[in-house]
């Protein structure tokens, strides 16, 4: 009779084992009211991840774009991470700390309706012409620029090239430091946030610096004159806007 019940007592310890691992494992979003509105990435990178995971040395050049946020098991680790254990973003100093209420139940409502790049799941690429209609907007610069070369990993509040922020247009046109000057109004091709980005530039293209360069790769030339066009337009606009 004693091999039946040393089986079974086998048996019910590898069952209180495998019941204490699943009790370890994080009540992922128990608390957290899902919302049903359509949510896009766009909007969660805006109000999440720019801000709160791209800023200072945490997260370099991991959450610039949709498919780095979802390749391979980012996307869990987030949801685990942020939501579940809240060990992410970190606390002060390192980090602004845990998310607000309402930025959970962004993500998790952002993760619950599968993740989509775009607010309608159903949303086919944006055609040709609706793509063309963009170029010359600062939005169309910080995706197809900023955010594929990293250029947010420092140049946002909080990161290492705080005085010089890329996050929007009136932080590049009128930056917290008056002593940076990143567009020339005269000369926008000798503006130094184009110079800097030219890597033919012998003298100030050195921007990704060289250890992300080695990642992202240099500014392409259609990326220069993707942001060479939304200088001079947005130079024009400011000009007509400051016009009487």
């Amino acid at each position: 009779m004693r091999a039946p019940h040393a089986i079974a007592f086998a048996l019910f310890m590898m069952a209180s084992c495998s019941f204490r691992i699943d009790k370890k494992k994080p009540n992922q979003q128990s608390n957290i009211a899902l919302s049903e509105e359509p949510i896009s990435f766009a909007m969660v990178s805006a109000q999440i991840f720019r801000p709160s995971c791209m800023t200072g040395s945490c997260h370099p050049g991991e959450f610039a774009s949709y498919q780095q946020v979802t390749s391979g098991d980012n996307l869990r680790r987030i949801e685990e991470q942020v939501l579940s254990l809240k060990e992410m973003p970190p606390a002060p100093p390192k980090g602004p700390g845990p998310l607000s209420p309402q930025l959970q139940n962004l993500l998790a409502s952002w993760i619950d309706q599968g993740a989509p790049e775009f607010a309608n799941a159903s949303q086919p690429e944006l055609p040709p012409d609706s793509i063309e209609a963009k170029r010359g907007t600062f939005e169309y610069v910080l995706k197809n620029v900023f955010e594929k070369k990293a250029c947010l990993n420092c140049h946002v509040s909080g990161g290492k090239r705080e005085e010089s922020p890329l996050d929007s247009a009136e932080a590049i046109f009128n930056p917290p430091d008056p002593e940076i000057k990143l567009i020339d109004f005269e000369n926008p091709k000798l503006s130094y946030l184009y110079t800097k980005s030219d890597p033919n530039d012998e003298f100030d293209g050195d921007m990704p610096p060289s250890k992300v360069r080695k990642r992202v790769g240099a500014v392409t030339e259609e990326q220069l004159a993707i942001l060479l066009e939304w200088i001079n337009l947005e130079i024009l606009k400011r000009r007509e806007k400051d016009s009487p």
